[in-house]
């Protein structure tokens, strides 16, 4: 009996509902057993898009400091320093995003094509025998474009009409347009002195020391960039609207001046007490992508219940850098008291303020923006803009960490290499100038400062004896805020308060937390000689899964919305010092 082809077995329709099991640590989903057999067919699936991405980038940074410096002898003033540094620092970027290029659609000009017409070696079957190491069931395993093909053709191989491609022509011809083009540049100057002073401990004398310095810096951004509004058409108050394409250049500088003092101060009322103290003003520039000059504006639509329709707009939409962001400042206070019990021995507690003003923050808001229409006219819209705005208010950060770190040294022989190493730190963070829109389209702003967890510990068990070091390591922290303004996160949805009341666009931006996590890393070295030692590190030795969750929804509930597993990893090394 001959056997069949892929065409020749019976297309089945994909499951319209699936199981989705909750309960427990992970999900689980189920679909009828019939699916692996439709999953199995390369009928069932068609050549949809292509996306290529280019990138040439090049950076280049420039610099020149000079240091000068003084010391004095049986002084409490101990040195003296200056000193200065000047810098450019320039950034080319070309970037065209995904270039997606329809492949093989009918409603594309082409033949509609299947994997049942790929040629041969441009499909293969790949079964997920060990997701999640094995703790998520697969439903049932898939067709792919095989890796040959992908490490094979080209963009432009592709895009040939069958039998020597999938159709389609690229819908960018060039790799690279005018738009794609992103230039940076930061100049950089800077002064600054400082002075040593102190006075050694003595028995019955306090020792003191410290320094007190300050530094000038003047920082100047640029960057240029283009707007660019895509050709599109949408349905509005029942008419069918088209959006022009346009590209427009943009960009700016500007220029900033600050000061930086800092104090560190240190006393010695015994000696193995120490109580230090420090206030210092630290300065932090936004990112190039959070000064570029270009972005884009668009509108955002909800589905037509009419087939083939356009979609129904909902908003317009805008994403842009700021050349004109301030720099970010902190003021920061630390004090700290540390107990050096023994050689290898101590304990330390230590509390810290910060509060930070001018905080980039990457926010949904509302702005004007004007639309060009293909008819010729133009419209000035307020727009859902995702973009990196200049936090209004302060945010703050307070907390303190206990620690310390002890060695078993009165057991006896090799049992006194053991040691332990633990501390945890409690933070409150505030940053009220964020916001975000919860699930109602409210606008909230009682997030926390991301990055940031309310608990934090490690804890290392130690072993140190003449050539070997080990280290056992566990290492959590709380929940902690990631984004405001996540991608995915930003939708506009259709609110019906009750059967047959008029819909009502929400726009939302929910926050996105880390959930709380822990992992174990292990380290161990062993010391040839002086010059010469191995090590063996593995990272995430459990294997812990990482989750996302959700915020935003009423009565403050959060739910999971993702799992991670980064896998544990192993690494081995050699050091050899000359």
């Amino acid at each position: 009996m001959p056997a069949r082809s892929p065409r020749d077995i019976p297309r089945r329709p994909l499951p319209s509902t699936f199981g989705f099991d909750l309960t427990g640590d992970f999900p689980q989903v189920t679909v009828p057993a019939s699916v692996a057999t439709t999953l199995a067919n390369p009928a069932n699936y068609s050549w949809s898009a292509a996306m290529p991405h280019n990138e040439r980038n090049r950076g280049t940074m420039d610099s020149f400091n000079l240091d000068a410096e003084y010391t004095f002898e049986d002084s409490f003033f101990r040195a003296v320093k200056v000193g200065g540094r000047v810098s450019e620092r320039r950034e080319r970027d070309l970037n065209n995003g995904f270039t997606w290029t329809a492949l093989g659609r009918g409603w594309n000009g082409d033949p509609q094509l299947t994997f049942a017409d790929a040629r041969p070696g441009d499909v293969e079957y790949y079964a997920f025998d060990n997701f999640f190491h094995g703790d998520i069931g697969v439903p049932a395993n898939t067709l792919w474009p095989s890796i040959a093909l992908l490490e094979g053709v080209t963009a432009d191989e592709l895009h040939r009409p069958a039998p020597l491609g999938y159709g389609g022509a690229r819908s960018r011809p060039a790799s690279f347009l005018p738009q794609d083009l992103g230039l940076w540049k930061t100049e950089t100057s800077a002064a600054y002195a400082q002075v040593r002073f102190g006075r050694d401990y003595e028995a019955g004398k306090l020792g003191f020391s410290g320094n007190i310095g300050g530094r000038v810096v003047h920082v100047k951004n640029e960057s240029q960039g283009f707007i660019v509004q895509d050709a599109f058409s949408y349905i509005r108050n029942g008419q069918t609207v088209s959006l022009a394409q346009r590209v427009d250049p943009r960009g700016g500088s500007a220029s900033f001046t600050r000061f930086l003092p800092s104090v560190n101060l240190q006393l010695q009322p015994a000696e193995d007490v120490k109580l230090r103290a420090a206030y210092n003003i630290t300065m932090d520039l936004p990112n190039f992508n959070a000064t570029r000059g270009g972005g884009n504006i668009g509108v955002a639509t909800t589905s037509n219940p009419i087939s083939g329709q356009p979609g129904i707009f909902t908003n317009f939409t805008a994403s842009t850098g700021n050349p004109f962001l301030k720099p970010a400042m902190s003021n920061n206070v630390d004090v700290s008291l540390e107990w050096y019990a023994k050689p290898g021995t101590m304990f330390y507690l230590n509390g810290f303020y910060k509060r930070i003003t001018d905080l980039p923050i990457f926010s949904l808001t509302q702005r004007d923006v004007t639309i060009r229409y293909q008819n010729g006219t133009t419209e000035l819209a307020s727009a859902a803009a995702s973009d990196v705005i200049t936090a209004t208010e302060a945010a703050t950060v307070k907390g303190v960490e206990v620690g310390g770190r002890a060695f078993l040294d009165m057991l006896p022989g090799a049992l006194a290499g053991f040691g332990i190493e633990a501390n945890y730190t409690y933070i409150d963070s505030k940053n009220p100038g964020d916001l975000y829109r919860d699930i109602f389209g409210a606008i909230r702003n009682d997030a926390p400062l991301q990055g940031l967890s309310k608990h934090n510990y490690n804890l290392t068990l130690l072993y140190e004896r003449s050539q070997l070091s080990a280290r056992v390591a566990y290492s959590w922290r709380s929940k902690y805020l990631q984004s405001t303004n996540a991608n995915g996160t930003t939708p506009t949805y259709t609110f019906v308060s009750a059967p047959g009341a008029a819909g009502q666009s929400v726009q939302i931006a929910l926050p996105v937390y880390g959930d709380a996590y822990g992992q174990v890393d292990v380290g161990l070295t062993y010391k040839v000689t002086d010059n010469l030692s191995f090590t063996i590190r593995g990272t995430n030795v459990l294997n812990a899964t990482q989750r996302t969750l959700m915020g935003g929804y009423k009565n403050d509930a959060i739910y999971t919305r993702s799992w991670f597993q980064s896998d544990r990893r192993v690494s081995l090394g050699a050091n050899l010092a000359f």
